[in-house]
């Protein structure tokens, strides 16, 4: 195919990709425009946008930083092509496959509390947590004073702290205490000498102070006292800290030249952006370690297990949910604490900044440059000027990619798919780069229909910032409306890497020969729904769940069916299905204690046997882990070569085939292939190991062949290939074969399982659940976003797998937005009808037909809208 571009036309010119599956691909990038690349799972979109213009970019960037680095870079696998010209800074929004941790928040998320930290730090007003009066500076003469009202002859001990809750060895900074002339420094409340510091855990948070001087209190101290303070404070840059013995112990007492409480006479260091940090001993609560809750066990009730399950966690008492300590709450901007500020949502939040800009505004209208330095006004406006439009741009990011309705506090774990997705592009587009190359991976995911418009006008937005955005999509409105598209095809794996088309969408979608193009026509002609002769016998009850925005919901569906969760995002899906149903269900039929939203009843369980959860969760956290290993296919392998004659002529069990296992595996690694880079600075990459060149295994163990290969080989082995390869084994077959129907025959059995997009991750659990379901039967499996990754044509095989469970005498829940889904459905529940407190209620249930009907529904909107014919 002749690529588009001239040379009067700027571009990316790719020639000769050949990453993974790409099969020598040319292909030329329109500069400054949106840019979407298609194909079926595993056809090679990443491939191409990720593992070559991406890693092409990171390695440009990596080469400039310094000639260590560079020494470093040598270890480290360049993309296979040929070459890539005109290829501007590259910035990756993927998806990342560990989730959001336990500690995050939508806030922290987005990267708008880094700056509130900030804001606060400088711009904040202390008020005495005793008194609640604002606390002002303390003049040397007042220390003085306060210093010298302790009984006479009492040893104290002068002390500037210089370092406060930070990990390292720190011998950088004995090293400047010696050269600075001191003798002996205070390190975690000991005093030592600083020519000789003890050794100290890199890992672990230490305090260190200088002993400017030892003094004992009496008459003609003073001018000494003065000195001592003066230089301690300078070191500190206005703080001290005084030490004085009484009874044997020491007791500490901080005084700021800056901060300290004209009621009660409290010292208060200097306010820092890590104070308001809940991750940090200097800012969180020292109750419940910044999570804001405590384990409902801390209060000595006993409560029966499911009243447990329902309310493990209790808000902190001390500060109330907050995660800061009181202290730090009690630094207010206008009346507000950082605390207070994230428990609003996005728009209200928005409103409140607005608010503070004009409060500081008026406080100052015009600071002369020779005040700046002096003026604590001046300062409070310039840190002001510049931090408020950051937090005033993320925050707009936040509302124009529909997380208004979210409170800045919501807790990261409990954020639907989508949700989590586009905070994560609200943090990258927050950046405010130019002339960059974006790289942004399945944009659309957890986003229903009426949703899309606002993401492509996020990305225009970008785009129309002299940006170039090449994005990994399926969605065909999305497909439709960007500037250029690239499609690879046409299968996956082998089958796949080939340059199928490329140019504008019209000529794409209208192309015969293109996948994309004859699914945009089957999409043209009208779905169909499938469910007329559906006959519900048998049905779950779940009544009264009030989680986050439920409001007293009562959800009804049946079993020995495909039931479909429809809404737009954030109207309570997750908190309904994920976060009270499934473990609740689990609860019931497990016994176990599993955390859920709180509800009034739960009927039909006697029709249940097991519940699948199938989530967007990693596989494994470990990059040992591998979709052969995960589904317990490797188990069986390794039983296979435990027993050739070889193996057993050395004594090798089947343990010895296991990447966990010490004799087996390779030591420099400890299995996994590759040597993670430790060096300061630089990206986390992985660097394929030098000792067994990522084969995982030492060499007596890949010294075991069957039929001619090794673990290792078969390790490469596509599930394509092993079916074949292993087509003698009966266990083996059945178990691969079941991946080939789901369409993962092109994944290779040792692909690391945190390398895996969240719709392969899905559908090798669901392979994994289908070897185990025909031991257990009347299975409820429920999934979340199982499309997410997936063009149209996979699709339409993953709800051939669907039927297939039916069948079987399974129960479907899916939790989705894809119209092809939602109108294969039995059943279908809408909820909505907006987002927040907008939504949290069942709009309309039923036949996909009947609620294409429904006026007050934005999905019976879009199915209305895709019917072949009207119902």
């Amino acid at each position: 195919m002749t690529p588009i571009c001239s040379h009067d036309i700027d571009c990316i010119c790719i020639r000769g990709a050949r990453t993974h599956n790409l099969r020598a691909i040319d292909v030329d990038l329109p500069l400054e425009q949106l840019t979407v690349i298609t194909g079926v799972s595993g056809s090679g979109k990443s491939s191409l946008a990720w593992d070559t213009i991406f890693a092409a970019g990171r390695h440009r960037y990596l080469s400039t930083i310094s000639p260590k680095t560079r020494e470093f870079l040598r270890s480290i696998e360049r993309p296979l092509v040929d070459s890539i010209d005109g290829l501007p800074p590259t910035f990756g929004i993927g998806q990342r496959q560990n989730g959001p941790r336990r500690r995050s928040t939508l806030a922290t998320i987005v990267e708008v509390y880094d700056l509130l930290r900030v804001l606060y730090a400088r711009v904040g007003q202390l008020h005495c947590p005793r008194c609640e009066k604002p606390v002002s500076s303390q003049s040397r003469d007042t220390i003085v004073n306060q210093v010298l009202r302790l009984e006479d002859r009492q040893k104290v001990l002068i002390l500037s702290p210089i370092v406060r809750g930070q990990k390292g060895s720190h011998a950088d900074v004995f090293s400047r205490i010696v050269r600075d002339g001191f003798v002996r420094a205070r390190v975690d409340g000991v005093v030592v000498e600083a020519a000789a510091p003890p050794g100290m855990d890199a890992n672990q948070f230490h305090d260190i102070d200088v002993v400017v001087d030892r003094l004992i209190i009496k008459d003609g101290i003073r001018s000494r006292l003065e000195e001592s303070l003066d230089l301690a404070m300078e070191i500190a840059q206005g703080q001290c800290i005084v030490s004085h013995e009484s009874a044997g112990q020491w007791s500490d007492r901080l005084y700021s030249s800056r901060l300290a409480c004209a009621e009660c006479g409290s010292s208060f260091a200097s306010l820092e952006p890590i104070n308001f940090s809940f991750n940090s001993p200097s800012g969180a609560c020292s109750e419940c370690h910044g999570l804001g809750m405590i384990s409902a066990t801390l209060t000595g009730v006993e409560t029966p297990q499911r009243v447990r399950a329902q309310s493990a966690f209790h808000l902190c008492p001390v500060c109330t949910g907050g995660r800061l300590s009181p202290l730090f709450q009690s630094v207010l901007i206008a009346g507000d604490s950082i605390s207070g500020v994230v428990r609003l949502k996005a728009d209200a939040a928005l409103q409140r900044v607005h608010q503070w800009s004009h409060t500081l505004a008026s406080e100052s209208q015009d600071v002369s440059a020779e005040s700046k330095g002096q003026d604590s006004t001046a300062a409070r406006q310039i840190a002001a000027r510049h931090i408020l439009p950051e937090i005033v741009a993320r925050l707009q990011l936040m509302r124009d990619l529909g997380l208004d309705y979210l409170t800045l506090d919501r807790a990261g774990e409990s954020l639907s798919t989508g949700e989590f997705q586009r905070a994560r592009l609200a943090a990258s587009l927050g950046n405010s780069l130019t002339a960059t190359c974006y790289i942004v991976d399945e944009p659309t995911t957890g986003l229903h229909p009426r949703d899309t418009d606002r993401l492509l006008s996020t990305l225009f937005r970008l785009r129309d910032q002299g940006n170039t955005v090449i994005v990994v999509e399926h969605d065909l409105d999305i497909v439709r409306q960007a500037d250029y598209v690239v499609e690879i095809g046409p299968g996956a794996g082998t089958e796949g890497g080939q340059l199928l088309s490329s140019g504008p969408p019209q000529a794409i979608l209208r192309d015969p020969t293109s996948l994309s193009g004859q699914e945009f026509l089957r999409r043209e002609q009208g779905l169909k729904n499938s469910a007329t002769s559906f006959q519900a016998k048998e049905w779950i009850t779940l009544a009264g769940a009030t989680v986050h925005n439920l409001r007293d919901v009562t959800l009804r569906f049946p079993l020995r069916g495909v039931v479909c969760i429809s809404g737009v995002s954030g109207s309570g899906k997750t908190s309904l299905v994920m976060r009270t149903l499934v473990p609740a269900l689990r609860n019931c039929l497990e016994g176990t204690n599993v955390t859920c939203g709180p509800f009034r009843a739960l009927h039909g369980m006697d029709h249940l046997s097991r519940v699948s959860r199938i989530d967007q969760s990693p596989l494994g956290r470990s990059s040992r882990s591998t979709p052969a290993s995960y589904s317990g296919l490797w188990d069986e392998i390794r039983r296979v070569f435990a027993k050739t004659k070889e193996a057993r002529l050395r004594g090798f069990t089947a343990r010895r085939f296991s990447t966990q296992s010490p004799d087996g595996r390779c030591f420099r690694c400890a299995g996994r292939g590759t040597l993670a880079s430790h060096k300061k600075n630089v990206l986390e990459l992985a660097i394929r190991c030098p000792e067994c060149n990522g084969k995982r295994f030492n060499r007596l163990t890949l010294g075991i062949q069957y039929r001619g290969l090794c673990v290792a080989d078969v390790f490469d082995l596509s599930f394509d290939a092993a079916a074949v390869f292993f087509a003698n084994i009966p266990r083996l077959a059945h178990v691969l074969s079941l991946f080939r129907d789901l369409g993962l025959g092109y994944l290779k059995l040792g692909q690391p399982s945190t390398t895996l997009s969240g719709g392969e991750a899905q559908r090798v659990k669901i392979a994994t659940q289908l070897v185990t379901s025909q031991e257990t039967p009347s299975t409820l499996f429920v999934l979340d976003e199982p499309t997410s990754g997936l063009h149209a044509r996979d699709v339409m095989q993953l709800l051939t797998v669907f039927r297939r469970l039916v069948h079987e005498g399974h129960s479907v829940l899916v939790v989705e937005h894809n119209l092809d889904v939602i109108a294969a459905a039995d059943w279908l529940v809408d909820m909505g009808p907006e987002a927040g407190e907008a939504g949290g209620r069942i709009v309309v249930e039923g036949a996909p037909c009947a609620v294409s009907q429904c006026p007050d529904s934005h999905t019976g909107r879009a199915l209305r809208n895709s019917f072949a014919t009207s119902p």
